[in-house]
């Protein structure tokens, strides 16, 4: 196994990821249904077994990960031991319907928007909210080089509903898309469509990189609202299907990175995405462009 890479056994409802550490190891994690939620999104998938179920013995960890992942005994051959002496813990997310009471009160960071960690943004989202706060109160107190003064009652009640009514929408734009992932990585990874989309999308990225960013990239990479990256999802999916056909006709099905032009992906990017992107004065191409609010 690479031993710098993120490694993934998708399994549809569930799957186990081994993350690289420091340590030239890898930390392992098995993700499983608590047994409350529907599975019928995903194809054949009927039951899938819980912890609790597990827990009853060593012999149902051995079924489970013999029937799922044979290759750990391999990799991890106290993996028995390793799953039965260790506890597990939920994962959940927080949403609230309103964050603040008038200027008495206001709750942001995980208090206000815990998310599942399938996105990587849990901090980053409660990062941003100090910083979106940060600025907001600093453009109520007359800007960064005015001294800083005690706020009202009135100013203070103002910036509390401003940074919801702002913020808000993104902190469940990004609760939303980490639960996507979720299905991403057990279910579609596995997939031989999906392989070839993502190939698709990788190749357009490297070639127009100022035209066309995969939704992982604007995530992860950029500071754009959360809120605007969902809602360019669509759009993102369109330019890749647009590719895809493009090429299918040509004969082309693989191998995109060395075939995929410029001139196509601009071209595919321009009818809708880049209309898009442009009402936010978003730039695709510049990742450290900063959107939060001005005076």
């Amino acid at each position: 196994m690479n031993s710098k890479g993120l490694h993934i056994w998708p399994r549809g409802a569930h799957f186990l990821m081994a993350l690289a550490d420091l340590t030239n190891s890898f930390t392992g994690t098995l993700y499983l249904p608590d047994g409350s939620a529907p599975l019928d999104h995903i194809p054949g998938i009927e039951t899938v077994s819980t912890f609790d179920d597990l827990a009853t013995s060593p012999e149902k960890v051995k079924e489970y990960i013999q029937a799922n992942y044979p290759d750990v005994e391999e990799l991890i051959p106290d993996y028995v031991e390793q799953l039965t002496s260790r506890g597990h813990s939920y994962l959940a997310t927080v949403r609230a319907s309103h964050w603040h009471a008038g200027s008495s009160a206001l709750v942001f960071g995980d208090a206000a928007h815990g998310i599942v960690p399938f996105f990587g943004q849990g901090m980053n989202l409660g990062l941003e909210s100090a910083t979106i706060l940060d600025k907001m109160l600093t453009i109520k107190n007359g800007g960064a080089d005015k001294k800083v003064q005690h706020l009202s009652h009135k100013d203070l009640g103002e910036v509390f509903a401003a940074f919801e009514a702002y913020h808000h929408p993104s902190s469940d734009a990004i609760a939303d898309m980490a639960i996507e992932n979720f299905t991403e990585m057990a279910y579609k990874v596995g997939l031989p469509e999906f392989l070839q989309r993502k190939a698709m999308e990788r190749a357009a990225e490297a070639v127009a990189p100022k035209a066309f960013r995969s939704r992982y990239y604007m995530v992860t990479k950029t500071l754009i609202p959360y809120k605007v990256v969902q809602e360019a999802g669509d759009k993102i999916d369109n330019v890749v299907t647009s590719l895809l056909a493009m090429y299918a006709a040509k004969g082309i099905t693989s191998d995109f990175d060395s075939k995929v032009t410029k001139e196509d992906v601009e071209a595919a990017a321009a009818k809708e995405l880049a209309p898009y992107l442009a009402k936010f004065g978003v730039a695709v191409g510049e990742p450290l462009r900063d959107y939060y609010p001005r005076a």
